[in-house]
């Protein structure tokens, strides 16, 4: 009987634990759309560099492989080639198979232009250390492998605990390497610096050519169908749980009924085998109910979550559901609206 009530608790728990991560997931997406759409005016009316940072957010609230795709038009058209090339490499490696043959191609043609208009750039400093490229954050050491920079002059800033240990501006030429290498004690005054000599050449101008004029819209797996899976194998499980506490109840049933034939047991422990009949049968209602509701809404969930992502012009449509339990009644209730 305890062991039952504990099943009932846990699944409860399991429930509004389930509840929460969606709210959490809805709301990080709503936001991701949102930035996305600005990414999308900015990116129609020319204006790119907001359009890149803004698909930047959208991503860091929830990440997607098709926004980098739109990250790395931007920034090609930006001349930052060398984080162009970076941000088509994580296209192609998080989309896999689900990239058409015909986009891999033509990505593949893009980063191999890429190259010969960017270098790399190798960074020895103390871990923690910002790298601050022309202005702007970069990373912060240690990073796997080098930065990509694109052919030309470039600031390079480089800060521990807030000052600025290392600053030179450095040249590009596609396909090199340039080195930096700060000691593990950084002297401010006078730091250590190794770059790797190369004659220098203006590079000629050369005009990017974007794939497409459309940014990829971003369609992530939908959270209703996730918990809606939840729901399901929890309630199948409850239900389990019901069938075989039920089972147990009636075999002891029949035992009592032996030894109670006229429904008197005027021996204890007869007493208690009714009790314990009792106690197994109201248990493997009330898991009946439970199971039953958190399946029928895990099916539900599951079935609406298909047209989740999907929006018309009118706006989207938005549906919620939640079990509802009382005396002698227990159901689920639909909200939304459309």
């Amino acid at each position: 009987m305890h062991n039952a009530f504990r099943v009932i608790g846990t699944m409860v728990l399991m429930l509004a634990m389930a509840q929460q991560c969606f709210a959490d997931e809805a709301d990080n997406k709503e936001a991701a759309k949102q930035f996305f759409k600005e990414g999308v005016k900015f990116y129609q009316e020319g204006m790119h560099e907001l359009a890149a940072e803004n698909f930047r957010k959208a991503n860091e609230m929830f990440p997607s492989w098709k926004l980098q795709y739109n990250i790395a038009q931007c920034d090609t058209i930006l001349k930052n080639y060398g984080r162009a090339l970076d941000g088509f490499e994580a296209y192609l490696a998080g989309g896999g198979d689900n990239v058409p043959e015909l986009r891999q191609q033509e990505v593949r043609t893009e980063m191999d232009r890429l190259r010969d208009l960017s270098g790399e750039l190798e960074i020895k400093a103390p871990d923690g250390t910002v790298v601050i490229i022309d202005g702007h954050e970069r990373v912060t050491l240690p990073v796997v492998g080098s930065l990509r920079l694109a052919i030309g002059e470039h600031t390079v800033v480089l800060a521990h605990d807030g000052e600025a240990i290392y600053e030179e501006k450095i040249r590009m030429r596609g396909k090199k390497v340039v080195s930096i290498n700060v000691p593990e004690e950084p002297q401010p005054e006078k730091p250590a610096v190794a770059v790797a000599p190369v004659p220098f050449e203006e590079p000629e101008e050369v005009q990017p050519q974007p794939m497409d004029s459309q940014p990829e819209d971003d369609s992530g797996p939908s959270s209703r169908a996730i918990l809606g899976w939840t729901l399901t194998g929890v309630g199948g499980a409850t239900l389990i749980a019901a069938a075989i506490t039920g089972g147990v109840s009636i075999s002891r049933l029949h035992e009592l009924e032996d030894r109670c034939p006229d429904k008197q047991c005027p021996q204890s422990s007869d007493r208690d085998l009714k009790d314990s009949v009792d106690s197994l049968s109201m248990a493997a209602d009330v898991m009946y109910v439970v199971g039953g509701v958190l399946a029928a809404s895990g099916i539900v969930l599951l079935i609406t979550g298909i047209g989740d992502e999907s929006e018309n012009a009118e706006g989207k449509a938005e549906i919620g559901f939640a079990p509802v339990f009382g005396p002698g009644n227990s159901g689920l209730v639909i909200e939304g609206r459309f």
